[in-house]
């Protein structure tokens, strides 16, 4: 018979971690998007969230360069019109959210596959909550939140479901 007490703790979301990355999200976007603009928010948004990550994993090199460079990738091509002509309706906003947040899940994904089996999923994920930070539902100071909740969640089932031993990498 299973322990019932081991099983829960594997299948329970981790409150603690998951408060420190919508914190990070927050802050991250909020104080990015002050200081530095559309830079700021990839290089603060990257940064927060490696401090909560590191953490958890250990091998985490490259997650802040990569974080700003999937964010100012898809700002290129949403500002370039290559993907997306620029207008201020809802759809069009969340749509550029979507291929900000493809853009910064592939980045991210690069870290992520060293440890964790499913990150491919952290990209579908990264797109879906970019497009509803980016949808004005929750206003734009609250767009941090609605990502760091979204991926935060994703993060912890990742890592519960993750295929190597975390603290060996």
């Amino acid at each position: 018979m299973a322990d019932s007490t081991s099983e829960q703790t594997t299948t329970s979301i981790d409150w603690g971690i998951l408060l420190q990355w919508v914190l990070a999200n927050t802050l991250g976007w909020l104080v990015g998007w002050l200081m530095l603009g559309d830079l700021g928010v990839g290089v603060l948004v990257g940064a927060a969230q490696w401090v909560v990550l590191r953490q958890l994993v250990t091998k985490t090199g490259g997650w802040i360069l990569l974080t700003t460079a999937g964010w100012l990738a898809g700002v290129a091509l949403i500002v370039s019109g290559v993907l997306l002509a620029p207008g201020p309706d809802l759809i069009t906003s969340m749509l550029a959210g979507a291929v900000i947040g493809a853009w910064v899940g592939l980045a991210q994904w690069f870290v992520l596959r060293q440890w964790v089996q499913l990150a491919a999923v952290w990209i579908l994920i990264n797109l879906v909550a970019w497009a509803t930070a980016f949808s004005g539902f929750f206003g734009s100071l609250m767009a941090g939140t609605v990502l760091g909740v979204f991926t935060g969640l994703v993060l912890d089932w990742l890592l519960r479901n993750a295929r190597k031993e975390i603290g060996q990498y």
